[in-house]
């Protein structure tokens, strides 16, 4: 989604962006929650610890667009991939969870993965690595206070109130300097209106299902590779050998964690 939504982040205006692809995720996550639960599982006993975590995540698109019209996507890259590995932290220090060396050493492997991939670029646009930078912290935030508060209600409900949220804030913004999009702009506003309803579900249901943060946060990654496969064939950017070695220590970080993950689950249940 990022290399799309960089590709018409110059083309219309960030509330309209937002508006649009959360008002599609929104949708669809509301008819997989009616399906699955009916009209009571649209409902909450804990909205205040909701409306906490949708706090951090209202401001996060609107950084990031702003980051990935000035930056990049290795430039990007660079800073918000050091999320994944600073939720590991902190939720060894503020959630208690157990240090799992092997997860952290292999997610300290796909970090350097990362940085080998983006060839060591120097971010020149300091307006660009501030908007990243606070959209890192947010998706930081946001992350640990999902895994908080994670017990309150189903996955699903962690899914659909940011979509709404996001959906109701920008609107008034996206009104007041609407512009019709093309037909090709439709296309891609759909497409990644479709990328974060699966992102939604996928994130919400991994941080909240998996045994620990350093689980999940790793898998992240791996959005490296399809930046760089987007890359290629919207922006036509070639990846060097140093970027092709990168994408290979991040696959063999993910899938490390993942067979390791499986190895210990069926431990357990023996």
């Amino acid at each position: 989604m990022d290399a799309l939504s960089k590709y018409i982040v110059g083309e219309l205006p960030i509330p309209q962006i937002t508006m649009t692809i959360n008002a599609i995720s929104a949708v669809m996550i509301l008819g997989v929650v009616l399906k699955k639960y009916g009209i009571s599982g649209v409902k909450s006993t804990h909205y205040h610890l909701h409306a906490v975590r949708v706090l951090f995540f209202i401001a996060v698109p609107y950084f990031i667009l702003k980051a990935l019209g000035i930056l990049t996507l290795t430039q990007f890259y660079s800073v918000i991939f050091t999320a994944p590995i600073i939720i590991m932290i902190l939720s060894i220090l503020w959630l208690n969870e157990k240090l799992e060396i092997e997860k952290i050493i292999m997610a300290v492997i796909g970090l350097l993965g990362v940085f080998i991939t983006i060839q060591a670029e120097i971010i020149s646009r300091l307006d660009g690595l501030v908007y990243c930078l606070i959209g890192m912290i947010l998706i930081v935030g946001n992350t640990i206070t999902l895994r908080k508060i994670r017990h309150i209600s189903h996955p699903l409900l962690f899914a659909l109130y940011p979509s709404v949220a996001l959906t109701i804030v920008y609107t008034p913004f996206a009104i007041t300097n609407y512009i019709p999009p093309t037909g090709s702009q439709w296309i891609i506003l759909i497409v990644s209106g479709i990328a974060v309803f699966g992102g939604q579900i996928g994130c919400v249901t991994g941080y909240t299902k998996a045994s620990s943060t350093s689980t999940v946060a790793p898998y992240h990654y791996t959005q490296i590779i399809w930046g760089v496969l987007f890359g290629y064939f919207i922006f036509e950017s070639i990846p060097s050998v140093s970027s092709s070695i990168g994408i290979v220590l991040i696959i063999y970080s993910g899938l490390y964690i993942a067979l390791l993950q499986r190895k210990q689950k069926r431990q357990y249940i023996r």
